[in-house]
């Protein structure tokens, strides 16, 4: 049965589902997100009006609760009027001062208590005109600030009136009281119930809104709800349905290969990623089919070469047997060649160091003789200086000589003068005569020590002439140990060199032995490998029949 490619499918079957299970689950995810996106997004929304309409509900509520509080306090203030009144009327009708003095001491005492209660009042409605914002709520606030600002002069009116003894400002104080005063507190107190009024029905308006809304809100929320279950449920049930009757075909097609029948071909139901794996499960099917075929071709081609592969082990193994027995002699050979030239190494090493010592001596020699020959000439030089001393001395002799003989001269005259003198001159005399005979030892030793001065001169040329010969023979014999330590250190070279070539050919043959003695040890272990390769012939043999009869049971 021929195959067909999925290019082939989706060409014949234009009408297959071509949504792919990555594209369904994508889709399920994007309603999914789309579904809650709106859910979000109503809630959201609903929850920022219900939290706004709460912030403008605590607002009104605080504006709620300071508007209470000046209906309060101008109610108190209605309260401290009439008080005054009364205290007034008790104080002119009092018996005695004393009575009357009481009653006005508890009159101021209420005084500060009013003042701050009027204060008090005023603030309030100045922070409740600061926080309303809305234009009715404006002209509300305006109302009730234009009947405070009328009512307010009368309480500092009565007040001053409340201090004053006279029977004149208590009456006045009845007549306000019962007329414009009372009035005013009527206006104040209207427009205060009017706004207080208006401030509970926003507040009633807005809890309403919020609970209209949070209703509003809670459905959108839960329909939203149902319809994402009922949306996904129903591509859940789509996807899963297609999904379910793909793979129970895919899982035929595989029971039939599990079965050995290959000659089954699937149908995909659709180009996605079901469909494609049917159609490389066909695929697969027809690749398989090939391979047995080849299969069984490839088992009979086996069979055949494995005979001859055998015959040519078995060759191979009496090779390597031959290669084995040859190299186990030529390794002999090779280890006593080996042998041999480390011997001459050895002796060629011994002679080396020989000769470096005998280089080292003569380099010595001639540093020795050098050394004799600078001193040879520093003492020549010496001698040299002393010879010219020792004519230096000849002259001062000389000249001490001389001046001997002239003071024998004088000492002469001396005694000549001193006869002349007699008895005067007798201790000159005397004197003159020590002098004539020092004069004369002095000339006589001068002379024996000028007789030594030539000697030691001559003496010093002699001794100029051998130290001329000493240097000249010291540099003779450096010269021929400066030739010598030259021609030990050529020697030295070749010999390096001759041991170093005999350490080479040491472990030339060194690396010789051990190559063969490697290729003895690849002899023996082809040997074995043949052997092996050649049971592994055998079973080879065994296992291309076994495949054989295997690939024959498939249904093609």
């Amino acid at each position: 049965m021929a195959l067909s490619t999925a290019d082939d499918i989706i060409v014949s079957r234009k009408k297959k589902r071509n949504i792919s299970i990555k594209t369904r689950l994508i889709l399920m995810a994007a309603i999914a997100l789309a579904l809650m996106l709106i859910i979000n997004l109503v809630s959201f929304n609903g929850l920022r009006t219900i939290q706004e309409d709460q912030i403008t509900s605590g607002h009104y509520t605080k504006v709620y609760e300071k508007l209470t509080d000046v209906i309060e306090y101008v109610a108190l203030l209605e309260g401290y009027q009439e008080t005054a009144a009364r205290y007034s009327l008790l104080r002119d009708n009092a018996k005695t001062p004393e009575e009357a003095a009481a009653i006005q001491k508890k009159s101021d005492d209420d005084d500060d208590a009013w003042k701050e209660l009027v204060a008090k009042t005023q603030e309030t409605i100045d922070s409740i005109s600061s926080m309303v914002q809305t234009p009715s709520g404006k002209k509300a606030v305006q109302k009730i600030i234009a009947a405070w600002t009328e009512y307010k002069p009368t309480h500092e009116l009565l007040l001053d009136l409340s201090h004053d003894p006279a029977p004149a400002a208590t009456a006045r104080m009845n007549e306000l009281l019962g007329k414009g005063v009372w009035d005013k507190y009527q206006a104040t107190r209207t427009v205060l119930d009017e706004f207080n009024t208006f401030e509970e029905k926003t507040l009633a308006e807005l809890r309403n809104k919020s609970v209209s809304l949070s209703t509003t809100v809670m459905v959108i929320t839960w329909l939203a709800f149902l319809a994402a279950v009922v949306v996904l449920s129903l591509v859940a049930v789509f996807s899963i349905k297609h999904i379910q009757k793909s793979i129970t075909l895919i899982m035929k097609g595989v029971g039939a290969l599990r079965d050995g029948d290959l000659s089954q071909r699937l149908q995909p139901l659709s180009t996605d990623e079901l469909g494609k794996t049917a159609v490389a499960l066909n695929e697969a099917n027809e690749t398989l089919h090939s391979m047995i075929l080849s299969t069984v071709s490839s088992s009979e081609q086996i069979n055949a070469s494995t005979e001859a592969l055998n015959k040519a082990g078995e060759q191979a193994a009496a090779g390597a047997e031959e290669v084995d027995s040859a190299s186990t002699t030529v390794a002999a050979a090779a280890e006593e060649v080996a042998t041999s030239v480390q011997t001459v190494a050895a002796g060629a090493e011994e002679m080396g160091a020989s000769i470096r010592e005998i280089s080292s001596n003569a380099n010595e020699a001639a540093k020795v003789a050098q050394d004799a020959s600078k001193l040879a000439e520093q003492t020549s030089t010496t001698i040299a200086k002393l010879g010219n001393s020792s004519k230096e001395i000849g002259e001062v002799i000389k000249t001490i000589t001389s001046i001997a003989e002239q003071t024998n001269l004088l000492a002469l005259n001396a005694t000549i003068e001193a006869a002349r003198a007699g008895d005067a001159g007798k201790g000159f005399a005397v004197v003159a005569g020590e002098v004539k005979d020092l004069a004369s030892d002095t000339g006589n030793a001068t002379s024996e020590i000028g007789d030594k001065i030539t000697q030691i001169q001559a003496d010093i040329e002699e001794a100029v002439t051998a130290i001329g010969e000493i240097t000249n023979i010291i540099s003779s014999i450096n010269d021929y140990q400066t030739t010598i330590a030259a021609a030990v250190e050529e020697q030295t070279a070749t010999t390096n060199e001759m041991s170093r070539s005999v350490s080479e050919a040491a472990d030339g043959m060194s690396q010789i032995s051990g190559s063969i003695a490697s290729l003895a040890q690849t002899a023996k272990d082809s040997r074995t490998a043949v052997d092996g390769m050649n049971e592994q012939f055998v079973q080879l043999r065994a296992a291309s029949g076994s495949l054989k009869k295997q690939a024959e049971a498939f249904k093609l």
